[in-house]
């Protein structure tokens, strides 16, 4: 099984556009992560160049090695250009991954690895972007967007998402429901249907103990 996200314009309204960027990260049981995903990924960041200079400080002899560096594939996150965090990765398995590659990292020896979906995608990699279908830009027009998300293992329990730029028709005034534009999350844990402004907000969803 799986849990599905997805947006629709269900009104007659086309004057807002639709805007939708959203971090997906998976949490595994047990492990419940307060921060932002960008605080997350920052410091875990830091982490890993922190253990690099350790490692190479610790080694007493340097006659044969006066520079070694240990580069985790996979492990060493790192920032694009345009703003998007990402794994550092050789270039061919980022691809072969369905990542795409955006600028070098590990000292130029792996690319930056950054993993999008939109409408009709599926998610098999943490820290994958949601976008809408015309990112960077707006999307403007009627119909739906689904995305799926698959477990990567099966002790993880909830999905966060990490809404970097969310901005739907907000809900009618009197009733406060999302009668134009809908943000919905299903296959786990019942949750709010969502639309307006939700930038620099997350979510978390929890996934049945059944699914895989």
């Amino acid at each position: 099984m799986s849990v599905t996200v997805s947006w629709q314009h269900v009104g007659d309204d086309f004057h807002k556009k639709v805007v939708l960027v959203a971090l997906v990260q998976m949490l595994v049981f047990h492990v419940l992560v307060q921060r932002t995903g960008a605080n997350v990924l920052e410091q875990e960041f830091r982490a890993q160049r922190s253990l690099a200079s350790r490692q190479i400080a610790n080694r007493r002899d340097t006659r044969f090695l006066p520079i070694f560096t240990v580069y985790q594939w996979g492990q060493g996150l790192c920032s694009a250009a345009s703003g998007e965090y990402g794994s550092c990765q050789p270039n061919n398995e980022c691809v072969l991954r369905g990542g795409i590659p955006a600028g070098p990292c590990a000292g130029g020896y792996g690319t930056c690895c950054i993993f999008m979906a939109s409408c009709g995608g599926v998610v098999r990699e943490n820290g994958t972007y949601f976008v809408n279908p015309n990112h960077p830009d707006s999307t403007d027009g009627t119909g739906s967007c689904q995305l799926t998300i698959l477990k990567m293992h099966p002790d993880i329990c909830q999905i966060r998402l990490d809404f970097d730029h969310f901005s739907l028709n907000g809900p009618e005034i009197v009733n406060h429901i999302c009668n134009t534009d809908q943000f919905l999350v299903s296959g786990g844990s019942p949750a709010p249907t969502i639309c307006g402004s939700a930038t620099g907000e997350h979510s978390k969803y929890l996934t049945s103990v059944v699914l895989t």
